[in-house]
């Protein structure tokens, strides 16, 4: 009886398509996680393997499981998780993510037993410390590999198969020594990946023979370029289309009147780079990420700009080139503090990135979601282009089964004011 009397108050009408999303007050219901102990490096994946991505907080040594529509209660204490430079990835082939992670002297390997409650495994260590760690398929076996570096040299670790690790030979690479920061991904387009480094004022990119001896093809000097003391931080992805990784480096002046830069350099595809784009406009760029965010199909840069405590979003035209939207200093119920790492996972699963920033300045980790990836038209729940009675079926049914998809007011709970604001929004119609 009450589902017939709603129907006939409403009307049936045609919905339009989504466009493009305005980058200005792109996200909502923000919320954060807290203790973070002032290490910003985060990382997202589905770790108990129900289909939504869950945080890994390693300055409190946390997971966070994701409730189901996006949000994260507290986390649970697993002192394996601690240290920095989190990377998830199926190390042992048995379809969960394990995990990665950088601690002093020690590279860490963390296996998952399915259910996200992350167990350490084994170590590997250098006597010169580790400095970063990467992790890439470096011998095509489709195993992951682990490159790492120091102020001394550069080390790679192959996977057995199992997520057990044996050192490679790398005396009769010439790595230049050691650096600071090191990426590395197929930049040619021979799917054999080329390792990134970097090292104060220094990028230098090396790619290895048919015999897997490496040798440097670039070596990009930053202080002669941009006046800048040193890198920052570096990312490795396809920025225009054409299937080879731009560079995008964030550094550090070395003039205090003078803001840092965020710098694209396209690749030749050949694994050179040539200046493409250059952002001046910042004060200390930590974080960089590349994702597209306002849903145009094209990819954009999102920035951590840690002393003005704010984000900001650079727009891409699909030729490596951006326009500047910002600065971000909140969403509203979680202030950004000193923000550093950024992540893009879908939160909530409705088809586009969301955002996870590290602060570390706050001590939290916050999140919002994306506002693109609200559907055009809510009510819509059979996505049929029409509003009917399947609708309000759709909505009773999935509110009974305490579903989130129907957490009309985004609050993170099921209460009467989602069947008031389903009620209003099919009332009102759709564009």
């Amino acid at each position: 009886m009450i589902r017939s009397a709603a129907f006939i108050l409403i009307s049936c009408v045609s919905i339009g398509s989504a466009q493009p999303c305005d980058p200005i007050g792109l996200f909502y219901g923000a919320d954060s996680v807290v203790n973070n102990r002032f290490q910003s490096e985060i990382a997202a994946g589905d770790l108990n393997q129900d289909g939504y991505p869950d945080l890994v907080v390693p300055g409190f040594r946390t997971v966070h499981f994701n409730d189901g529509g996006g949000r994260f209660g507290d986390g649970v204490y697993l002192p394996s998780v601690g240290a920095r430079d989190p990377n998830l990835v199926d190390l042992d082939a048995d379809g969960d993510l394990d995990l990665v992670v950088r601690d002093g002297a020690y590279i860490k390997v963390v296996l998952n037993p399915g259910d996200g409650m992350l167990d350490f495994d084994s170590s590997y260590t250098d006597p010169g410390g580790i400095s970063n760690v990467d992790v890439v398929d470096l011998n095509l076996d489709g195993s992951p590999d682990l490159v790492w570096t120091n102020s001394e040299r550069t080390g790679m670790l192959l996977n057995d198969g199992d997520g057990r690790f044996t050192e490679l030979d790398t005396s009769s690479s010439d790595f230049g020594g050691g650096g600071t920061i090191v990426e590395a991904a197929d930049l040619d387009g021979d799917l054999i990946p080329e390792v990134v480094l970097t090292h104060e004022r220094l990028i230098r990119t090396y790619r290895a023979d048919a015999t897997g001896v490496y040798g440097l093809v670039q070596a990009i000097n930053i202080g002669l370029d941009f006046s800048a003391e040193h890198v920052q931080n570096i990312l490795l992805e396809d920025l225009n289309g054409d299937g080879f990784p731009e560079l995008t480096f964030s550094s550090l002046s070395i003039v205090p009147s003078r803001p840092d830069f965020v710098t694209v350099y396209r690749n030749l595809g050949d694994a050179t780079f040539v200046p493409r784009d250059n952002h001046p406009l910042f004060n200390v760029v930590v974080g960089l990420q590349v994702s597209d965010i306002d849903q145009d199909g094209i990819n954009d840069l999102l920035v951590s700009d840690q002393n003005s405590h704010s984000l900001w979003i650079l727009r891409g035209n699909g030729a490596a080139r951006f326009t500047a939207t910002g600065p971000i200093s909140s969403f509203g119920a979680a202030p950004l503090d000193a923000p550093r790492h950024i992540l893009c996972p879908d939160l909530n699963l409705d088809g586009v990135p969301d955002l996870v920033v590290g602060n570390y300045g706050g001590s939290t980790v916050s999140y919002a979601f994306n506002r693109c990836g609200t559907h055009p038209c809510p009510p819509d729940l059979t996505g049929e282009g029409m509003l009917d009675e399947q609708d309000i079926d759709a909505f009773l049914d999935a509110y009974l089964d305490e579903n989130p998809a129907v957490d009309f007011d985004r609050d993170g709970q099921l209460t009467h004011r989602d069947v008031s604001s389903f009620i209003v929004a099919f009332q009102s119609g759709c564009p």
